[in-house]
């Protein structure tokens, strides 16, 4: 697992955030010292840290022997993108509805977005709202 691309995006975060923080919100305190909103972009940091480090160190739904018939109850098959007996034929079982090969991981992933290089992971199922607030969280910066 290659970590370039994560520490990249933590120290470009890091570098952008301390500007705003020592520059903007000094010249804000000048003009208003008891102002409610000079904490905001603290919390907006540290929400999108805490989720970049949640979306790119949690296991996005990683399928295996032992829990691929718990996925499998999940979705009804579709029969046109998603066919009962399909098999994954790098992992050998069964694929479920909705779920891919990620080639990058070399794993069954349940809801199989795509692979993030900047969080060093896989987006499926389990962990696609933390990085859809990692964006959010991201545009609002």
């Amino acid at each position: 697992r290659n970590s370039f691309f994560q520490l990249l995006y933590l120290m470009l975060v890091s570098t952008f955030h301390s500007a705003i923080i020592y520059d903007g919100l000094a010249i804000l305190r000048l003009h208003d010292p008891h102002s409610y909103h000079l904490p905001i972009p603290l919390i907006i940091c540290s929400i999108n840290v805490l989720t970049f480090l949640i979306a790119s160190y949690s296991n996005p739904g990683i399928i295996t022997q032992k829990n691929v018939k718990y996925h499998l109850s999940f979705y009804k098959f579709d029969s046109v993108i998603f066919r009962r007996g399909d098999v994954c034929s790098t992992c050998k079982f069964m694929k479920p509805a909705r779920s891919k090969h990620c080639k990058i991981t070399d794993r069954c992933i349940y809801k199989f977005d795509h692979y993030c290089v900047w969080i060093g992971n896989a987006i499926g199922g389990n962990n696609h709202r933390y990085f859809l607030l990692l964006l959010f969280t991201l545009a609002v910066m």
